[in-house]
């Protein structure tokens, strides 16, 4: 997928005729939606996607402090424990395989 100063994507499918993807635009998921504010590529979007995050965790922590069970769907917008795991494990082979001179080390995700 090919990224444009102007906030579009560019997607080729062998074959197929290309699709450009525009932030809001066609196609665009409620959770993308929701998440958006800033035309795709724009700076500000890196800091959005932690403020996006710190907002989804709060609302979770929120939640079950008042002794509620929170909404399933936001659940998966945060990482858990296995996903910590799973990026331990990633940053372990990219280690392992730096110091084997760049050969292939196999992170094994359970």
């Amino acid at each position: 997928m090919g990224r444009h100063a102007s906030g579009r994507a560019r997607f080729s499918r062998y074959g197929e005729e290309s699709r450009i993807f525009i932030r809001g635009g066609h196609g665009a998921s409620a959770e993308s939606l929701q998440v958006s504010c800033m035309p795709a590529a724009h700076p500000e979007g890196y800091i959005e996607a932690f403020a996006n995050f710190y907002r989804d965790a709060g609302a979770i922590i929120r939640t079950h402090r008042s002794g509620n069970t929170s909404d399933p769907s936001l659940l998966h917008l945060v990482p858990d424990v296995r996903d910590g795991a799973r990026g331990v494990k990633f940053v372990a082979a990219t280690v392992e395989s730096f110091a084997s001179g760049g050969a292939w080390a196999q992170a094994v995700f359970r």
